[in-house]
């Protein structure tokens, strides 16, 4: 059995007890009546498809925006900086917002997608990165931080040593069809080192954002 054959049974598996589950709520009267246990499992499984409030704040970010970007190959090294554009939509009946951006870096063509989205049973916002500068895949968590932050951490390979790059990200609304997103380097020790800054702005709007290479490692 190959791949593509296996992860395709997973697929029809979870798709046929998702719609198992609605067929039962929408032909109730032709269906046997529920056990107790049958009912409840039926519940959590809709309440965990069911997109909510968090789900809604993802799809404030939906639309074309402008990216002004800066970043930094190495600690006290100028910026390098470029600019891109996001094209961001809902997928999935809202359940998961996908990010397309496309652009220059460092002279040379750059293209990546994300996904974002908040787990209900989990209760956490998860996400996935994939560009065409890599073969791998960055992946993480993320949480609210009072009204106009999300931060969250990541990971993905160092192809240097073959281990793991612990990343932690900063996005903050700055109002006004204005966004930023600052990405750091955690190193070894815990200390943190500015790896990126995103001004992320709306297609009709002109924001920008000056930012330094600085260490943002607690004392």
């Amino acid at each position: 059995m190959n791949k593509r054959t296996y992860f395709g049974g997973v697929a029809l598996v979870c798709g046929a007890i998702l719609g198992a589950a609605a067929l039962n709520a929408q032909d109730a009267g032709n269906a046997p009546a529920m056990s107790p246990e049958e009912q409840a499992m039926m519940e959590k499984w809709m309440e965990y498809a069911t997109p909510g409030a968090h789900h809604e704040h993802l799809a404030k970010k939906v639309g074309t925006w402008d990216l002004e970007i800066s970043h930094w190959m190495a600690p006290g090294a100028p910026p390098e900086t470029s600019v891109a554009t996001a094209e961001i939509s809902m997928i999935l009946g809202d359940r998961y917002l996908l990010e397309h951006v496309q652009g220059t870096t460092m002279g040379m063509p750059f293209e990546g997608f994300g996904v974002t989205g908040y787990d209900n049973a989990l209760k956490v916002y998860q996400n996935i990165w994939i560009d065409n500068f890599g073969t791998g895949m960055m992946t993480g968590d993320a949480k609210i931080v009072g009204d106009d932050k999300m931060e969250g951490w990541s990971e993905l390979i160092d192809p240097m040593t073959g281990g793991p790059m612990k990343m932690h990200s900063v996005g903050t609304d700055m109002g006004d069809d204005k966004f930023m997103f600052e990405m750091f380097t955690v190193m070894p020790d815990g200390s943190e080192i500015a790896d990126e800054t995103v001004a992320i702005i709306d297609a009709e709007g002109n924001f920008v954002v000056v930012a330094e290479d600085v260490d943002v490692s607690e004392d």
